[in-house]
C-alpha cells in the first residue's frame, strides 16, 4: 500500500543543524530526524512513502522570496514542494502570485509563529489570492507545544470557510491538536481537509475512525509532522486502525493525490 505523507518539515543543512535544537528545546520534545532532506529521504524509504509535502515556515516577511525558492528546487520526484508567505510583508500579492509561478502546490501558515489569527480581516487579501491562483492553504489547528496560547481554534477556521468556500484548506493535527471536542462541532463535514499529523497518539482510536467516517474519508490525509513524529510508526498506525483496506488507501494516499493532482486515475473515497 502506497503512502504520501502531506506534512514534513526540512531545512538546508546549515540551518538543520541550528533550527532543531532550537525547536526541541522550546517544544521540550525530540526530533526523530535531524531536519534535513536527506534525513527525510531515508525515514520515507524506511517507512514506505513514496512523496512527502515539505512545509516550511517564515517567521519574518524577509525569509519567504529565499524559503520559496529553496523548496521549490527540492527533488520533485520524492518531494512536493508548498511554499511559505508572511501575512505582513510589503508584496504580499506579488509573492503569491512567485508561489505560483514556481510550481509550488500551495502554502504552509502557522499563526502562532507568524502572530495572526486565522479569521482577521487581514488574511483576507491572503486567501482571496490563495483562491484567484488554485492555491492549498496548509495551516497548523490547535495548540503547539511551543505555545501558551492557541490562535487557529476549529472555530476561526470555520469562519474562514463559511467566507472564503471555494479556498482548499488544509487543517493540520486533524482540524486542532487537543480541541478535537471543537473540531466535531465546528469542521466535521464540512469541506475542509483535515491531516493526521500529531494526532493518532492522542485521539483515542474509535473517535479518530468515528470522526473520519462523520467527515468523509474522502478529505482524511496522512500526515506525521516529521521530524517530530516517526513515519514508519505512523504509517503502521494507520494499518492497525480498524479501517476497510479502502479507507486506509484512501488515507494514506489516494486522497493525497486527488487534491494534488499527482494521479489521473486516482480516484475519489466518496
Amino acid at each position: 500500500m502506497k503512502a504520501i505523507d502531506i506534512h514534513t518539515h526540512v531545512f538546508p543543512p546549515d540551518i538543520a543543524r541550528r533550527a532543531i535544537p532550537e525547536l526541541e528545546k522550546t517544544s521540550r520534545t525530540r526530533a526523530f530526524l535531524d531536519g534535513t532532506t536527506d534525513g527525510l529521504l531515508d525515514s520515507m524509504q524506511r517507512a514506505g512513502i513514496s512523496k512527502s509535502a515539505l512545509m516550511p515556515i517564515a517567521t519574518k516577511p524577509n525569509q519567504v522570496a529565499s524559503i520559496n525558492a529553496w523548496t521549490a528546487s527540492q527533488d520533485r520526484r520524492f518531494f512536493i514542494p508548498f511554499g511559505t508567505l508572511h501575512p505582513r510583508m510589503e508584496n504580499l500579492l506579488e509573492a503569491i502570485a512567485q508561489v505560483a509561478h514556481l510550481g509550488l502546490y500551495g502554502v504552509k501558515l502557522h499563526p502562532n509563529y507568524q502572530e495572526f489569527a486565522p479569521d482577521d480581516p487581514l488574511m483576507h487579501p491572503l486567501y482571496e489570492a490563495l483562491v484567484k491562483h488554485n492555491l492549498i492553504l496548509l495551516i497548523h489547528a490547535g495548540a503547539d507545544l511551543s505555545f501558551d496560547n492557541v490562535l487557529a481554534t476549529p472555530q476561526s477556521l470555520a469562519a474562514v470557510l463559511r467566507r472564503f468556500p471555494l479556498l482548499k484548506i488544509i487543517a493540520a493535527h486533524f482540524g486542532g491538536w487537543k480541541q478535537w471536542d471543537e473540531v466535531d462541532t465546528q469542521l466535521i463535514s464540512t469541506s475542509i481537509y483535515l491531516d493526521t499529523s500529531y494526532t493518532l497518539n492522542y485521539l483515542p482510536e474509535e473517535r479518530f475512525v468515528d470522526m473520519s467516517r462523520r467527515h468523509g474519508i474522502e478529505k482524511v490525509l496522512f500526515g506525521t509532522d516529521s521530524p517530530w513524529a516517526s513515519q514508519d510508526r505512523e504509517v503502521e498506525k494507520i494499518r492497525k486502525l480498524p479501517f476497510a483496506e479502502w479507507e486506509k488507501e484512501c488515507i494514506l494516499y489516494r486522497n493525497a493525490c486527488t487534491l494534488l493532482g499527482l494521479s489521473p486515475d486516482a480516484g475519489n473515497c466518496k
